[in-house]
């Protein structure tokens, strides 16, 4: 028997100030049960978490968003917990990051030109195994990779 594990469709992001300017963007989550969860945080770099009963291995999304998309996988339901932080389009969408902690030093970064777009919805995914982390483009190989050599649980995602 193959045991299911959590896997949640995220549709876009959040407020974004970028370079003084707002852009609001909207989150919709679907867990494989098929429930759909809508939320938005504001323009402050917060995360609103939504939890999961059995380990998060994928999270799939699409967002529209000039820049500055943050994706937070956590052992507790806070940025104050241990978590991983996956940016895309920072720079003026031209660098990505995979960070361990909220505002951490950059385990991976590499260069993203235009992977968000602002008048359309650009799809995206990340998967967490055994404290592999792998982010790619929707129907695309991951562009970034990183093994945190200390994994930690993830149950929440925000």
């Amino acid at each position: 028997m193959t045991k299911m594990f959590p896997v949640f469709a995220v549709v876009a992001a959040t407020l974004l100030a970028v370079h003084g300017e707002i852009y609001q963007c909207f989150i919709e989550l679907r867990e494989c049960t098929g429930q759909l969860v809508r939320f938005s945080t504001d323009a402050v770099h917060t995360y609103n978490f939504l939890p999961s009963s059995s380990p998060i291995t994928r999270v799939d999304f699409k967002v529209q968003a000039r820049a500055n998309v943050h994706i937070a996988l956590s052992a507790g339901p806070s940025d104050e917990a241990d978590m991983h932080e996956i940016v895309i389009g920072l720079q003026g969408n031209k660098r990505s990051y995979i960070r361990r902690g909220k505002g951490g030093a950059n385990q991976v970064a590499v260069s993203t030109r235009e992977y968000l777009s602002r008048t359309e919805f650009r799809g995206f995914w990340i998967t967490y195994n055994s404290g592999v982390i792998k982010v790619g483009k929707e129907f695309h190989e991951a562009f970034m990779e990183w093994t945190n050599d200390d994994p930690l649980p993830v149950y929440n995602v925000g």
